[in-house]
């Protein structure tokens, strides 16, 4: 049995984390809970999407990019996910889908995550095979993409990184279970 009890898969909207960690679900043995940030953005009232203290879209149209701006009730959800993924992971096995666009949110994992064993996979796919995926999937605004791509790889450092625009989720779900083997 695996020493990881958390398996991060973090990248841009529409890298193709959500797919990954239902490939990992089927193949990893037990039980491997599955959350996402986008759950956690859906907890938020309705009253803080869009507003400044909560989580707001910032546009930029010269740039065709559309962000996300945390503010500090957002921010504060940031840190109540990271906790609760904490408390999942100390008493379970879990694989998050995050997006670690904000220079506040690496810090702040690692500062929740403590010293639980855990394997960070950076999840990446390319511009225009992401921005395919953003149009076609018809639930994101046009242009996250864009803007998190050069700002959600700033991780210190990745245990492994895939690439969904080159290998198929089924490579990519191996290349994670090699390696947590390889732990052993």
């Amino acid at each position: 049995m695996t020493r990881t009890r958390l398996i991060l898969l973090n990248g841009a909207t529409s890298a193709g984390k959500t797919s990954l960690a239902a490939a990992l679900q089927a193949r990893l043995p037990g039980v491997w809970l599955n959350a996402s940030i986008d759950d956690f953005i859906k907890m938020m009232p309705p009253g803080l999407r869009n507003d400044p203290e909560g989580i707001r879209v910032v546009s930029d149209e010269h740039a065709g990019t559309v962000a996300l701006a945390f503010g500090p009730s957002g921010f504060k959800m940031i840190q109540a996910f990271h906790r609760a993924v904490a408390a999942m992971a100390a008493t379970g096995r879990i694989i998050v889908d995050h997006v670690m666009f904000d220079p506040r949110f690496w810090p702040d994992w690692q500062e929740a995550l403590g010293a639980l064993p855990r394997l960070t996979v950076g999840v990446h796919c390319d511009l225009p095979e992401l921005e395919r995926r953003e149009r076609e999937r018809g639930d994101r605004m046009i242009g996250q993409a864009r803007a998190q791509i050069n700002l959600v790889h700033r991780a210190p450092q990745y245990d492994l990184e895939v690439d969904t625009s080159r290998d198929s989720n089924a490579d990519c779900a191996q290349k994670i279970l090699d390696l947590i083997a390889a732990r052993l």
